[in-house]
C-alpha cells in the first residue's frame, strides 16, 4: 500500500513538472492590428492565432486572452496577474520579471512616420531636432531614441498609435514613430492616404515575443512553446497565417 501510493506521489510530481498538471493560462494584449484586432467580444489577429495555435501544438491549454490599453497590459505582467502578454519586445527590466522564448512571434521594423503635406524628411535622428514628436506611453522603443528626443525635441504621449497618425494628419505633430504594419493598417482603417513612412532608417528591427510571467510559469512551459514555435512557422499552416494577416 505504501510503494502504491509512494509511487503515486512520484507519477504526479513528475506529471506536474513535465506540465501535465498545468492550469490553462491567462493571456492579455493590447489591440494593435494587425496583431491584435478587436471585433466586438472576438479577439483575433498575427499573434493571437499565432499564440493558439502553437500551444495547442504545445499541449499549452489558453484559459483567455484579453485585450486592455497598454499600460494596463504592463501592469498586469508586473503584477503578476497574468500569465502572459504579447507581442512585446525584451527590455532588461522585463527580463527581471518575465521569461521570454527565443523565437519571437515575428521580427518587424518600427519606423518614422510624417505626412507629406508638412514637406517633412527624415534622415535620422538629427531631423527630429526642434519637432514635435509623438509617442506612445509604456513602449520601449529604444534608449537611444528616447534619449536624444527628450534632449532635443518635445514629446508628445498618447495613450494608442491610432490618435498619434490622427494627430500627425492633422499637423499636431511632426513626426511619430511605429510599427510598420501596424502603422499601414491604422492608416488603412482611418482612411488617411497623406502620411508616409520613412523605411530606410527604422529605429530599430525588433522582435515582438510571448512574454511569460516568471512567477506563473516554468521554463518548461516556456521551452515547450518555443519549440512548437520555431516548429510551426516552417508549415504550410503557418505561410497561409501570414498571409491571412501580411498578404505576402
Amino acid at each position: 500500500m505504501h510503494k502504491a501510493r509512494f509511487a503515486s506521489a512520484i507519477i504526479i510530481v513528475f506529471a506536474s513538472l513535465s506540465g501535465l498538471y498545468a492550469e490553462p493560462l491567462s493571456f492579455a494584449c493590447d489591440v494593435y492590428p494587425p496583431f491584435q484586432i478587436q471585433r466586438g467580444a472576438s479577439l483575433s489577429g498575427y499573434s493571437v492565432d499565432l499564440i493558439r495555435a502553437v500551444a495547442d501544438i504545445a499541449g499549452i491549454s489558453i484559459k483567455s486572452i484579453e485585450s486592455f490599453p497598454w499600460k494596463r497590459v504592463l501592469a498586469s505582467i508586473e503584477s503578476a496577474s497574468v500569465d502572459g502578454v504579447f507581442s512585446i519586445g525584451i527590455t532588461e527590466e522585463r527580463k527581471k520579471i518575465g521569461r521570454f522564448p527565443s523565437e519571437p512571434l515575428i521580427m518587424t521594423p518600427w519606423v518614422i512616420w510624417a505626412d507629406s503635406k508638412s514637406k517633412l524628411a527624415y534622415s535620422g535622428f538629427e531631423s527630429l531636432k526642434g519637432k514635435k514628436i509623438g509617442v506612445v506611453s509604456g513602449y520601449s522603443y529604444t534608449p537611444e531614441f528616447w534619449s536624444y528626443i527628450k534632449t532635443n525635441s518635445a514629446i508628445v504621449e498618447s495613450n494608442d498609435d491610432s490618435i498619434l497618425f490622427k494627430q500627425l494628419s492633422g499637423g499636431r505633430v511632426d513626426f511619430i514613430v511605429a510599427e510598420y504594419g501596424n502603422g499601414l493598417d491604422l492608416l488603412g482603417n482611418l482612411s488617411i492616404t497623406s502620411v508616409k513612412a520613412f523605411l530606410d532608417n527604422p529605429v530599430k528591427t525588433d522582435g515582438l515575443y510571448l512574454m511569460f510571467s516568471a512567477k506563473r510559469v516554468d521554463d518548461v512551459t516556456v521551452k515547450k512553446f518555443d519549440e512548437a514555435l520555431k516548429g510551426f512557422k516552417n508549415t504550410s499552416q503557418y505561410k497561409e497565417l501570414y498571409r491571412r494577416y501580411f498578404g505576402q
